[in-house]
């Protein structure tokens, strides 16, 4: 199983509310042109949304890199720095063989008698059906940058 990265979109709104964990892929914009280029480094994981590059023959040309990070770190970001669960299920017929997912997302609480956080659901997404587990989780994704930026 590979994980996958989120899209440059999401990554673009996760650079915008402050995710700068380590990565081993980026995005670039060239002369504020969105490049859905993703750029995979062997070495040890770094931030590179504070990246900036011109070339030595036109500094005209301007790069702007942006952190790339996997589905499942960016659903643990959430879940350790904004207490934000982010769950995917299967909706639709139970008997069908088409099934799709839904995402759900839940502010963590202490509970009295819990170990523990539990999530208290903010936004069940029973409606919005996705085709994959990805799509949904990256549709919960983008919903969560959105609470996080509306919370500020």
């Amino acid at each position: 199983m590979k994980l996958k990265e989120v899209g440059f979109e999401l990554a673009k709104k996760l650079k915008e509310i402050g995710f700068d964990i380590p990565v081993r892929a980026r995005y670039a914009e060239i002369e504020g042109r969105d490049v859905e280029f993703k750029e995979y480094r062997k070495k040890e994981p770094e931030s590179f949304n504070s990246y900036k590059f011109q070339t030595e023959h036109d500094k005209s040309i301007e790069a702007v890199f942006t952190n790339a990070p996997t589905q499942a770190l960016a659903q643990m970001w959430f879940r350790k720095k904004h207490n934000i669960e982010i769950e995917i299920s299967l909706g639709g017929e139970i008997e069908s063989t088409d099934s799709k997912y839904f995402f759900s997302i839940g502010m963590l609480h202490n509970i009295a008698n819990k170990k523990g956080k539990t999530p208290l659901w903010y936004f069940i997404g029973e409606d919005l059906l996705y085709d994959t587990y990805e799509k949904a989780l990256e549709a919960g994704l983008l919903k969560a940058c959105e609470i996080v930026k509306n919370k500020h």
